[in-house]
């Protein structure tokens, strides 16, 4: 079987779409989470704290054609934070909702100790 290749995210970028106009500097990185940096045009600054996660690349949008081998990690929308992503306004509260994704136990971890 033909392992699937995962495009991390960048550790800095500029945002696009909906994001136009922030920086974005990562802090941490974890097996499931990511912690960035974030700062808007005015400088305010947040930290950002997500759970990783991958989508297919698309080969072909006009066929809707997508990658059997290669998944590029993405960063949430809007819409998904509360449940992948958490705006936090101090580093603390950052570091501790990023520790507290990397330590809980999911489904896979439970059926590997068994």
């Amino acid at each position: 079987m033909k392992k699937m290749k995962i495009i991390p995210l960048e550790s800095d970028f500029k945002g696009e779409g909906e994001v136009k106009g922030f920086s974005f500097s990562r802090l941490l990185e974890g097996e499931k989470t990511y912690l960035y940096e974030v700062k808007d045009t005015d400088e305010h600054v947040w930290y950002e704290v997500i759970k990783r996660f991958s989508t297919p690349i698309v080969i072909d949008f006009k066929k809707k054609i997508l990658s059997n081998d290669t998944m590029r990690e993405r960063y949430p929308k809007a819409k998904d934070f509360g449940s992948k992503g958490w705006s936090l306004l101090s580093l603390r509260e950052a570091v501790i909702k990023f520790n507290e994704i990397e330590n809980e136990k999911t489904k896979d971890d439970e059926s590997n100790e068994a």
